[in-house]
Parts: structure tokens; sequence; C-alpha cells
């Protein structure tokens, strides 16, 4: 193993060794805290600092975690997480993350001396197996870890939650919006007293629930849920409608929301859950076979003027 690094430092240029790599302290707070304002997709410093002060006191206290440092001059100009870590199968890895220098001091290997102190921090530790997750938005350090020997045998996927949360009074013109929205696709007309005095019921009454999806701060559409029992003693979770904003259809929101409608109806324990399809609405049929819904009745209609 000794051979293997020193050769992968032949790789680099001088200019790696003119900064020291050394264990966090408690002064570095600061200066670490800038960095991490370079990380991809973080947010603003001042926004960033209370969850940062949690987390490096979590490190610094905890000793599965470890975060190194780059000083030149006396001042940091970069760190990395070394991690160790037991996977799901049991083994203990050596994970790297967080590899951060300051632009100001970048292509002068800084990165490559964070890389070969966390390496030999798990060599000590008789860690073998040592893993780093490289975003997609800093594919270009891929290469960097290419000269340590680091070959890509996993990918980590991500997908972006959509908030649910309960009605409240705010929310009552997106739901009007909503509504008449579903009326227009049904043909019926829409009544907004009607719509009124519906939602002060569902308010009243603890068998109702409407819930809410948020995307980026933007309502995206609403669930209406009814749990009763019915005639043969079942408790019946009632999906009664599941209503999409149009600027946010055939985007998986209808399929996301409809999923953790779902979920909720699970955590209440409800024997059955049952989703009116109105046959207007065609699509919905599809996303409702999809999540496992089959067809156990009709609903027939007459009327009379």
């Amino acid at each position: 193993m000794a051979k293997l690094f020193i050769y992968c430092c032949l790789l680099f240029p001088e200019t790696i060794f003119m900064c020291i790599v050394r264990d966090y302290k408690h002064q570095d707070f600061n200066s670490t805290l800038n960095l991490m304002s370079f990380c991809p997709n973080s947010p603003e410093v001042e926004s960033e600092k209370e969850n940062w002060e949690r987390i490096s006191k979590m490190r610094a206290f905890n000793p599965q975690f470890h975060t190194f440092v780059a000083e030149k001059d006396e001042n940091v100009i970069g760190m990395c997480f070394a991690d160790v870590k037991r996977d799901e199968t049991g083994r203990i890895n050596g994970l790297i993350r967080h590899i951060i220098v300051d632009p100001k001091f970048r292509g002068q290997g800084i990165a490559s001396k964070l890389v070969i102190q966390a390496v030999n921090f798990f060599l000590d530790l008789k860690i073998y197996n040592i893993r780093v997750q490289v975003s997609n938005k800093i594919k270009e350090v891929i290469p960097l870890f290419e000269k340590f020997n680091f070959k890509c045998n996993a990918i980590v996927m991500e997908k972006d939650v959509l908030k649910i949360r309960e009605y409240r009074e705010s929310d009552y013109e997106a739901t009007k919006e909503l509504m008449q929205v579903y009326s227009e696709l049904i043909h019926v007309s829409f009544d907004e007293n009607e719509w009124i005095r519906t939602l002060k019921i569902r308010m009243k009454s603890p068998q109702y629930r409407t819930l809410i999806s948020e995307f980026n701060g933007n309502i995206t559409g609403m669930a209406l849920i009814n749990i009763y029992i019915d005639e043969m003693g079942h408790t019946i979770g009632s999906l009664e409608n599941v209503i999409i904003y149009p600027d946010y259809r055939a985007r998986g929101f209808g399929k996301d929301l409809l999923m953790r409608a779902i979920e909720v109806l699970n955590a209440l324990n409800v024997d059955k859950i049952r989703i009116t399809a109105h046959l207007d609405i065609k699509n919905n049929l599809k996303i409702f076979e999809d999540v496992g819904f089959q067809m156990v009745a009709s609903i027939m209609e007459l009327k009379l003027t």
C-alpha cells in the first residue's frame, strides 16, 4: 500500500507540498464555513452558519467522522471529510466526501494532498475499502480520483420530495382554482358558495382530510380524503379527488401526490382504499392502474330535467 501512494505522489507536481494538511480545530470554524459555501447547491453562508455549527460539533466529537483541513501561510484553503461507514452488508468502508478547495488556490495539487491524507488515515485504521462520492456538478474531478486507481462501481440517484401538508385557510384561493379546473374537466358548473360550505364541513369533521402538495413553495395540487365504515364493516379510505394544476401535469406530480395520499391512508390503518375515476379524465385511469388500483364497480348517473 505504501508503495502505491509513493507512486501516486509522483503523478502530481511538487506544489502539492506547499501546504500542510492537519486535523480540524474549533478555531477553523469561520474558514471552513466559508469553504462550505463553495459546495454544489450550497445556500448562502449566513443561512448555513447554524447548520455548519451543528455539523462541525457533531463531527468533532464522534470518532466515526474526521475532518481534515489544508493550511497555507496560516490560512485554511481546503478541507475534506474522511468518514467511517458500515454499509448494508456489514462491511466497513472509508468514505471521502466534500473535498473543497478555495477557488483562488485550485490547480495547485491541494485536493490531491487532501485525498492522500484521507487515504493514509484509513490505512492506519486498517480500512482498505475506500469510497468517494463525486457530485455530477463537479464531474471534472473524476480524473483526479482515477489517478489514485478509484473506479466507479455505483451511482447515487436522487428525487425531489413533493411536500404534502394539511389544508390551511391561506390555501382557499388555490383550492378554489383547483376545483374550478376539475369542474371544467368533468363538465360540471362550479359553485363557490357550495365549495365554501364543503370546506367548512371538511374542516370540522375528523373523517375528512384535505392534503395540499407543494413544490418549490408553489401549490401544485390537492387530494381530498374521506374515511368511513362501509355496509360490510370495512374501514374505507376514499380518495375523492386528486387534482393537479395544469402547469404541473405530465411531470409526475399527480402520481407523487396520489402515492403520498395512499401512504397517509395506510398509516390510518384503513382496510381498503377506493378512488372514483371520472371517465372524462381518461389520463387518470392509467395513473391509478399503475399504482395498483383495479376496477371493482361502475357509477351510473341519470340526469333529470
